[in-house]
């Protein structure tokens, strides 16, 4: 993955009074665009224009639904309507500074041609002071470290020595290779060969055919050349003792995809350790956050819409870097420990008169390099809580194209270590935006662990109706202590009433719902689920 155009905030956006401007903003060679917003401690009322606006853009629309992806009728106009709104909410949090007020230390700086920003939250001159010093001191250790082990560029970094091992040898990873070896692997498998370190050859080869307009070779592989460069192929990586060989002459890592990612994590990790919580660190378009920020609130992150197709062709021709100027806002996203990476069909884009645009990414299901297009997946944002992580499944939810494999992808990361809490995806066409599944849409098997990892909820169902022992049986059936008040001898309610004719009380669909919660009641009172202790006239059930 290479930068995006991101804006970073550093408070919360909800509920803020109109203040001056005053917006510190760094335009970055490779696109990163960062900008530091501060805002006032004053409030408006629970029901301001802004307020609600705010929460419109949270809360409605494409942007707040999670569950199947939402088709905008005139999706040019919703685009608007997002970006005005967090420009007004931008507009909104520029207060003047007060003395009071917590020291933040800013550090920007350029590494390996990718810009990055840090930001640390600090009480009082003397701790800015020495922690502008630690954080000097952790920043030049991480990019030396990502220098020594993961740049293939570098020829006497530990990548570059695993590439140019003769064959069968073995070589022991060091610690750093193997927590992003570790990464890889599983990612490789989750994603089904989407996400593949050993395609550096494949990218390397079809981008110089791209560039040769003289070039006779197809911008197109096929299956063997493909498979003889995957994963398991090119490589022997054994995880339980830490060495990786390579199995043929052709194969080599290109661990662009993660050590960005691995990068940021060890910047923000090493922070923590030397004391300093409140961080936001972001590099090239990766993003992490520890804390809070100066006014106690999470770090926001805001997601830029992706160009038009057009744009990117247009780009690609004149051989421009990403657009730097500003561009509409996606959604805000607030970081709770957590990060946020983002890959694009746009990033790192070439162009050739025979074969149109492409970018640095290799797309396995057509074996070429990834295309912009409308009709597909153009952008995923990732947020997990590893930067490292999800670098790479952002990157192999963009190879997918398809929401529907993303999601099945992505539902296996809600409960691993390196969980995944949220994504967010852009189709251009129709502007479809969509994100994670709500938990009511959740699978069976999910839903089990979810239960099996929390304590029972206690609930009170006050009503014997239909709509009371529906209630009552999806709580229990969710593993919660239910108990159920009613005041006639009879359960089923009106609609029972109405239908009396048929079987003395109610219909056989009533009798067999009234009985069904009877059974439900004795096994969670055997089994200790709703107390033994309540009132025997609390539960009524009508027996045929």
């Amino acid at each position: 993955m290479f930068s995006k155009m991101r804006i970073l905030l550093r408070t919360s956006t909800i509920g803020v009074a109109t203040g001056t401007m005053a917006m510190a903003t760094t335009f970055c060679v490779s696109g990163a665009h960062v900008a530091a917003v501060r805002r006032t401690s004053s409030s408006t009322s629970d029901n301001s224009p802004a307020l609600l606006s705010q929460r419109s853009f949270f809360s409605r629309g494409a942007d707040g639904r999670s569950s199947a992806s939402i088709v905008v009728v005139d999706a040019e106009l919703a685009a608007k309507e997002r970006d005005r709104i967090a420009r007004e909410m931008l507009s909104q949090n520029m207060p003047s500074p007060h003395a009071e007020e917590r020291l933040v230390v800013t550090m920007r700086g350029l590494e390996h041609t990718v810009p990055y920003t840090l930001r640390i939250v600090l009480n009082g001159p003397n701790e800015a002071k020495n922690g502008e010093v630690i954080a000097g001191k952790v920043l030049k250790e991480a990019f030396e470290v990502v220098d020594q082990h993961l740049n293939h560029y570098n020829p006497e970094s530990e990548v570059s020595a695993i590439n140019q091992l003769p064959l069968g040898v073995k070589h022991t990873m060091s610690q750093h290779m193997r927590r992003v070896m570790e990464c890889c692997v599983r990612v490789y498998a989750s994603s089904g060969a989407c996400f593949d370190p050993a395609t550096g050859p494949l990218v390397e080869f079809l981008r110089s055919v791209m560039k040769d307009e003289k070039s006779d070779a197809e911008s197109t592989l096929t299956e063997e050349e493909v498979e003889r460069f995957c994963l398991p192929q090119s490589f022997d990586v054994n995880m339980t003792d830490g060495t990786i060989a390579r199995k043929h002459e052709g194969a080599k890592l290109d661990l662009g995809g993660v050590n960005k990612g691995y990068t940021v994590d060890r910047v923000v990790e090493n922070l923590n350790a030397a004391g300093m919580r409140d961080v936001m660190f972001e590099w090239g378009g990766d993003c992490r956050a520890t804390g809070v920020n100066y006014q106690h609130q999470p770090w926001a992150i805001a997601i830029v819409r992706p160009p038009p197709v057009v744009q990117v062709e247009q780009r690609a021709k004149e051989g421009l870097d990403e657009k730097k100027e500003a561009s509409q806002l996606l959604r805000l996203m607030y970081l709770d420990d957590e990060a946020l990476c983002t890959s694009g069909d746009y990033e790192n884009v070439i162009y050739s008169p025979k074969y149109g645009v492409r970018s640095n990414i290799f797309d396995w299901k057509k074996r070429s390099l990834l295309e912009p297009v409308e009709s597909e997946l153009a952008q995923v944002s990732i947020k997990c809580y590893s930067a490292m992580y999800a670098d790479a499944l952002a990157t192999a939810s963009l190879i997918k194209r398809e929401i529907s494999k993303v999601r099945h992808m992505l539902e296996e990361w809600r409960h691993s270590r390196n969980r995944v809490t949220n994504y967010v995806t852009y189709t251009r066409q129709g502007e479809r935006v969509a994100r994670m599944f709500e938990i009511a849409t959740e699978n069976a098997e999910i839903r089990k662990n979810r239960i099996a990892g929390s304590l029972p909820a206690r609930v009170i169902v006050v009503g014997g109706g239909l709509a009371g022992l529906s209630a009552a049986i999806e709580a229990t059936a969710c593993g919660a202590q239910v108990i159920l008040l009613e005041k006639e001898p009879k359960v089923g309610g009106n609609s029972a009433k109405a239908t009396s004719g048929i079987n003395g009380w109610g219909t056989r669909a009533q009798h067999w719902m009234t009985s069904k919660i009877t059974a439900i009641y004795l096994s969670a009172t055997r089994t200790n689920r709703v107390s033994a202790a309540a009132p025997s006239p609390v539960w009524y059930a009508h027996s045929p």
